[in-house]
């Protein structure tokens, strides 16, 4: 099988990510991604040509920024995988900007395998770029708090100081959440408070919306840190309102023989979005 690997690796493009387009009016038109344009005829049989066409397609989008708008950097926050920029504004309203694309690294263990490297950031290209965007319409008409989420283009912006090698020359989306009263509480947190007092409990009904929300659109990145809690006084107690977060793998597809087989017999939350509505439960393994 070895030499299976060999000619696969030798057919494959690793990433340049050099990207410099130019801004006019305050407008840009650039793909999400030149990664994952291109491929290979066997790259497409075994990692699939998944949204190759959606990451690549040039789409115009506003440039971002900074100087102009009424917000102030307060750290930069995010996972190992999406470049992700916490704001804040004049009115204290909390924002975020997060990546469109990731950079996905494979375990310390297999950290130094180029080969084993591309078939993990590869495979970002079955999650859809822009699905987020989409997210705010379906949510609000259930009534799932989603916020805002705006597309942007953030140059190579002296504006971000020590975060500007991180953040420029990529695409992001510009994300908030509804202003609530008081700031939600983390999962483990709300746990907590639901096991010391009788009194508290979660809103059911609401949950139960936010989870077919979940299934609807094939979100399998549930984990316990995609979501915030807001406390809502009640005739017989507190009842915990759920605040989703972070969309980035809603619309997951790839056709590709690899993530099939990953899919089929390891990781069964993958791959569920198609129009059948099948495998809720493999969906659902990884929350």
């Amino acid at each position: 099988m070895r030499w299976v690997f060999i000619f696969i690796l030798s057919t494959t493009r690793f990433f340049d990510q050099d990207f410099h387009p130019q801004a006019h009016k305050g407008l840009i038109t650039v793909p999400a991604s030149k990664k994952y344009d291109s491929p290979s005829p066997l790259e497409k049989i075994f990692f699939g040509t998944n949204y190759r066409k959606e990451w690549g397609t040039p789409v115009t989008m506003p440039v971002f920024d900074l100087r102009n708008t009424n917000f102030k950097i307060v750290r930069m926050g995010g996972g190992q995988q999406t470049t992700s920029l916490e704001l804040v504004d004049d009115k204290n309203g909390e924002w975020v900007l997060r990546s469109v694309d990731k950079n996905v690294k494979p375990p310390n263990e297999l950290a130094g395998n180029r080969f084993i490297q591309y078939i993990i950031q590869d495979h970002v290209s079955g999650s859809y770029p822009y699905a987020g965007l989409s997210i705010p319409v379906i949510a609000n008409v259930v009534g799932v708090p989603a916020g805002e989420q705006h597309l942007f283009f953030v140059s190579d912006d002296e504006a971000f100081g020590e975060h500007r090698s991180l953040m420029g020359n990529k695409v992001f989306v510009l994300v908030n959440h509804p202003p609530q009263s008081t700031e939600g509480i983390t999962t483990n947190e709300m746990m907590e408070k639901l096991k010391s007092n009788p009194s508290y409990c979660v809103d059911q009904k609401q949950y139960l919306k936010a989870r077919l929300l979940d299934w609807l659109i094939a979100d399998w990145d549930r984990h316990v840190d995609q979501w915030r809690w807001i406390e809502r006084k009640t005739d017989s107690g507190t009842a915990f309102l759920v605040q989703p977060r972070d969309r980035d793998q809603a619309f997951y597809r790839s056709n590709g023989l690899l993530v099939g087989f990953v899919g089929l017999f390891f990781m069964p939350h993958l791959n569920k979005f198609n129009h059948t509505g099948r495998g809720i439960k493999g969906l659902s393994k990884k929350s």
